[in-house]
């Protein structure tokens, strides 16, 4: 049988077959791709949440142990600046400015508090350092 045989829409049908199904295994790949992408985009988000989670983490043990024990240890010190030596790529200024003060704090608190250690300081300088030391608390 000749195509010339062939009733209309049969001759129709055998010239758009070929792109109608190429269109849509298209349609259906784009659609397979949109998906991949938003669970990528999903698993990025849930991993950003790991990572700033610890980050958190870090900082609030660090506050918690400066509420128990009323000064910052060097232990806790460490396992802050640890916690949170990635923070840079993943916050915001806000909260890299807000970490920075924080360590800046610790790190000086813990300074004053070796330096009132010291048993030959003047009553002057030990006052200086007390209000120093109360003044980083606030």
């Amino acid at each position: 049988m000749a195509t010339s045989d062939l009733p209309a829409w049969a001759s129709w049908m055998q010239a758009l077959g070929v792109p109608v199904f190429g269109a849509i295994i298209s349609a259906i790949g784009l659609r397979i791709a949109w998906l991949q992408q938003r669970l990528q985009d999903m698993r990025f988000r849930h991993e950003l949440y790991d990572r700033r989670y610890k980050v958190y983490a870090a900082a609030k043990g660090l506050l918690a142990s400066v509420q128990a024990h009323g000064c910052v240890n060097g232990p806790d010190f460490l396992a802050f600046v640890g916690g949170t030596s990635d923070a840079e790529f993943l916050f915001g200024e806000d909260v890299i400015d807000y970490l920075t003060a924080l360590r800046n704090k610790a790190a000086r608190s813990i300074y004053v508090g070796r330096k009132l250690g010291q048993e030959n300081l003047t009553q002057k300088v030990r006052a200086s350092f007390a209000d120093e030391e109360a003044e980083i608390a606030t």
